[in-house]
């Protein structure tokens, strides 16, 4: 049991980490890597390895360039990087603070 709990634990890690490296180099890299992770994603997938590319595309780089869809891209170039930085800032404490919820729960299950 104890086992388990630690592969998801350092699964969500390894995740986590990728979300916001990925994230930081959308604050590097601006327009140019939200353009080639578009060109990645399949858009109006049809069949099933299409949609498993773009499942594991998501989950993978998903959140930085979303935030940068949403929040940062309709901007000038200094105010992209100060919105993404502070979303990149608050990724990090979220997912610290679920790091150590996960920690926590996988120390009382030992």
């Amino acid at each position: 049991m104890f086992l388990v709990a630690e592969i998801i634990k350092n699964t969500v890690l390894i995740l986590s980490i990728i979300q916001c490296t990925f994230a930081a180099c959308i604050i590097l890299l601006g327009d140019t890597l939200y353009d080639q992770f578009e060109d990645g994603v399949i858009h109006n997938a049809k069949n099933i390895f299409s949609k498993s590319w773009n499942f594991v595309a998501y989950i993978l780089f998903g959140i930085g360039p979303f935030i940068y869809k949403k929040k940062a891209q309709h901007h000038n170039w200094f105010v992209k990087r100060a919105i993404m930085t502070s979303w990149v800032l608050l990724m990090i404490i979220v997912f610290v603070i679920i790091n150590l919820i996960l920690s926590s729960i996988t120390n009382l299950l030992a």
